[in-house]
């Protein structure tokens, strides 16, 4: 026995002194180059995405330069490909499909600060196996607008047995394919164990397959399409206005299917899909499945497992197109299970959608049976499994058409999370009717802050079981994560200075929080203060940031609010740059003078100062006056040099006695003085003055 607890000790030992060694060897790729062609790999001393994959891939360099890809490293290392504050703000665009083969985290800067596109018709992610232990991570990305002419748009995963790939705050927007999964298309292996996808705090917004032929496809999955051989979990999750639809077919059948997800598999390529603490609201389908479809027409003989707990379901459509006149189908218009395997719903609300096909099953259709604590507003064709009752023998709440039941949810919004969600509302039949028993959260991350599980108790509610509400989201509580504390900021420069910081004194540098930080509003804006101080600010995800006034002589306070997250929450700082006045130096126009005068002699030089200026225009009400400065003899002067300031005149008189030479410089002084380092004085002018008897004027001309 020793031996034995001696061994296992050993073995964790090794396990872990080879995690760190993972860790401590992974290769850091920093994509530093926005935009990337798709195709040349270039030492030019530029990381494009392309380039960094590529070295992720074969573990090489992009090239020998400053500021090229750093070569991967071999399979288990899981190699890092980041951004940099350069590049990670807007959008980076290619134009051919990025194949993945080696393990790698790509890691974004935020998904509401960085997007990824495809410009052509291609895939933007195919993640390929290259041996059975690859892992992929794609993370805190937008991956948006990418368009392909079969399936998974975004990203299609192709993975072998024992790997994984893990999807954490990616927001898919607005991706299509003809064929299936107008985001992600999935497959996987017989072999085991199959590989293991996980989708977390992720929202599927605006998905589409439009199969824009008249022939059978047989397909769908308007955000994803799960095939073959996978093992997939959902959880934290959002879908919404998600479609899947085609052009008229000849067949209604033919129609596609899941709206949001398809799902279609078959012994020994089975696949299992969990969905958990997860939304799906108003996505639609032409066929069945306005949310979710197993199976389909044309695929009798699908065994895909989908269990679905904690979850939202409502608004969702099937057959959005009405054409299943005659045909002796439904549509199931939030769930549609056409497996082998039933489906199970827990804890799970289906609720107020819509089957536009005759024979209609508004909510659920085909094999699903109940593991308890659900809400369904119409069981219309499933009474045998989910009998009508508030609740009933099952601990559901059942409608039945017409006597549907409506949860009385609120909109879908921003409740907090990092996912939209749709509260219940404060008479809701939802509260306290469900059991999450383990459940430490509901989908947005909040919890009870007493007991630190997901349920909030509501005293005036009669408890199914533990208190827990049905569905994704419980009313009443609070967030289980600490947000960032955004302290806020003062910058102190003086009129002029170069306003540039660096992240190490940007604004995220004396915000507090336990995670990672990054700036959800980075990049460039324009800044206006009112009172004359206006410019361009350029804000990096990182905190960094600089400003450039559209004037450099204006001063002044200028404020701006940024938004930092966690990941999870957002929370609002403010930081003012205070630039403080600097006196610029006053400013005229003359020629130097040299004067050989007889004593006596009232002189006069007119227009001699010219563009007599106090400065910039902000200083244009200060105060100026000529001043002299430097040697003349005694009694030299009767009335002593001056400036006139609206004509440019300068005059004096010399003494009778006057007798010598005055060396003098003229300058004009502004009345902004001198703090901050200031100058209220003007270059000087050199005035010379020589005053000689008339025999030593002549002497002087004619000797």
């Amino acid at each position: 026995m020793k031996w034995k607890m001696m061994r296992w000790i050993c073995t964790a030992i090794a396990c872990a002194f080879l995690a760190s060694i993972e860790t401590l060897f992974a290769a850091t790729i920093t994509v530093n180059a926005g935009n990337a062609d798709g195709f040349t790999v270039a030492d030019d001393g530029q990381c494009t995405l392309t380039e960094a994959i590529n070295s992720a891939n074969i573990n090489a360099a992009s090239g020998a330069s400053v500021g090229e890809c750093a070569a991967g490293e071999l399979d288990p290392i899981v190699d890092v490909i980041e951004f940099s504050p350069a590049v990670s703000t807007g959008v980076i665009q290619t134009v051919s499909t990025l194949l993945v083969t080696g393990s790698v985290e790509i890691l974004g800067p935020g998904r509401e600060v960085l997007t990824l596109t495809n410009l052509a018709e291609n895939r933007l992610f195919d993640f390929q196996t290259g041996v059975a232990t690859t892992s992929y991570t794609v993370r805190d990305l937008t991956l948006a607008s990418n368009r392909v002419t079969d399936d998974g748009s975004a990203i299609r995963a192709s993975l072998g047995s024992g790997s994984e790939l893990n999807i954490s705050r990616v927001h898919f927007f607005d991706n299509s394919a003809d064929r299936g999964g107008g985001a992600m298309s999935l497959y996987g292996t017989s072999n085991t164990p199959k590989p293991e996808i996980l989708i977390v705090n992720s929202v599927f917004e605006d998905n589409f397959v439009n199969d824009d032929e008249s022939g059978s496809q047989e397909t769908g999955g308007g955000a994803i399409f799960v095939g073959a051989g996978v093992s997939l979990t959902i959880r934290n999750s959002t879908f919404k206005g998600n479609r899947a639809e085609n052009l008229p077919r000849a067949n209604a059948l033919e129609d596609l299917s899941g709206g949001a997800i398809l799902a279609r598999s078959a012994d020994p390529f089975d696949s299992s899909i969990v969905i958990d603490s997860s939304t799906f609201h108003s996505n639609y389908s032409f066929g069945p499945g306005g949310a979710i479809a197993v199976g389909g027409f044309g695929f009798p003989e699908d065994d895909t497992s989908l269990e679905i707990r904690h979850s939202t379901i409502t608004e969702n459509i099937a057959d959005f197109n009405a054409n299943q006149n005659g045909v002796t189908i439904n549509g199931g218009g939030g769930v549609w299970a056409g497996s082998s395997v039933s489906t199970t719903l827990r804890n799970t609300v289906v609720a107020l959608n819509e089957d536009r096909s005759v024979y209609f099953e508004n909510d659920i259709s085909g094999s699903i049976l109940s593991s308890g604590f659900n809400f369904i507003s119409d069981a219309l064709g499933h009474a045998g499994t989910f009998p009508a009752g508030q609740p009933n023998i099952n601990n559901d709440w059942v409608g039945l058409h017409p006597a549907i039941l409506d949860p009385q949810l609120g909109a879908l919004a921003d409740n907090g999370g990092p996912t939209p969600t749709a509260l219940p509302l404060e008479t809701s039949l939802l509260i306290d009717h469900g059991k999450c028993v383990a459940k430490s959260a509901d989908q947005r991350g909040f919890h009870n802050p007493v007991t630190l599980d997901r349920a909030i108790d509501d005293p005036s509610v009669t408890d199914s079981d533990d208190g827990c509400d049905i569905g994704a989201a419980e009313r009443g509580s609070e967030i289980a994560n600490t947000p960032p504390v955004a302290n806020d900021d003062d910058y102190h420069l003086l009129e002029g200075d170069t306003v540039v910081f660096s992240a190490s004194l940007g604004v995220l540098s004396n915000d507090v929080d336990s995670d990672p930080l990054a700036i959800v509003n980075a990049g460039s804006q324009a800044l206006d203060n009112g009172n004359g101080l206006s410019g361009t600010l350029d804000l990096t995800f990182d905190g960094g940031f600089s400003f450039t006034p559209d004037d450099p002589d204006m001063y002044g306070d200028i404020a701006f609010q940024y938004q930092v997250t966690d990941q999870r929450t957002v929370m609002t700082g403010e930081a003012t740059i205070h630039l403080a006045p600097v006196n610029d130096a006053p400013g005229f126009t003359a020629n130097p003078l040299d004067l050989q005068l007889a004593p006596g002699t009232a002189h006069t030089e007119t227009g001699w100062a010219s563009a007599i200026s106090p400065g910039p225009a902000n200083e244009s009400k200060q105060a100026l006056q000529f001043v002299f400065s430097g040697s003349a003899p005694a009694n030299f002067f009767a009335v002593p040099p001056s400036v006139d300031l609206a004509t440019g005149n300068l005059g004096f008189t010399l003494q009778n006695q006057a007798n010598g030479t005055a060396v003098l410089q003229v300058r004009v002084q502004d009345s902004g003085g001198t703090s901050n380092g200031g100058v209220n004085l003007s270059a000087p002018v050199a005035l010379t003055i020589r005053s000689l008897d008339p025999d030593q004027l002549f002497a002087d001309g004619f000797e």
